[in-house]
């Protein structure tokens, strides 16, 4: 019998080795070849613009909040139990923001440690953004607010895309991806 191989189970389990081995694989696999010399992202700058974007986040999201409270961003009609669905968020959104700017943050300084904590933060921030996208969107669509056309309509909208877009995003290039990253 020969000696187990590098793709071997041994005991009934795959080596470590293997597995580091099969992910480096699948990463490179991934990652496109260019040879005609074109300017390719690096991982570090994916990083920074991420980084850059959570803070982007997190400031709009203080401002809807400021604008939402002092100026009164909401439908013209708005359905029943608006507000209190809405003032239901306050809370939600500033910790997503202020998680959000601790992520950025995070990624953005020079320790490798901290990095790998703003990556596993940015994980949490997409779902928190996710969640919190898809929720509002829901509401709105049982409530028609959708079918009117004014400007709190198309900043809602505007939010809306942007979290679930951006949540996919963030999601992406915190789990799915980051393996290559660091």
């Amino acid at each position: 019998m020969a000696k187990s191989s590098l793709f071997a189970p041994r005991f009934g389990r795959v080596t470590a080795i293997s597995r580091e081995h099969s992910a480096t694989r699948f990463l490179a696999a991934r990652r496109p070849s260019r040879s005609d010399g074109a300017h390719t992202v690096t991982g570090s700058e994916r990083i920074r613009f991420i980084a850059r974007l959570e803070l982007c986040t997190a400031a709009g999201l203080c401002l809807y909040w400021i604008l939402y409270f002092t100026i009164g961003v909401a439908p013209q009609f708005p359905p029943p139990g608006y507000f209190a669905f809405q003032n239901s968020f306050t809370f939600a959104g500033l910790i997503l923001a202020v998680l959000l700017a601790r992520a950025a943050t995070s990624l953005l300084g020079a320790d490798p440690v901290r990095r790998v904590f703003g990556r596993g933060l940015s994980l949490v921030c997409a779902g928190a953004l996710l969640f919190l996208g898809g929720l509002d969107i829901s509401f709105n669509v049982q409530n028609g607010i959708y079918l009117t056309v004014s400007f709190d309509t198309i900043l809602e909208v505007a939010v809306n895309i942007w979290c679930l877009g951006f949540g996919f995003l963030l999601a992406y290039e915190s789990a799915f991806d980051a393996y290559q990253r660091y």
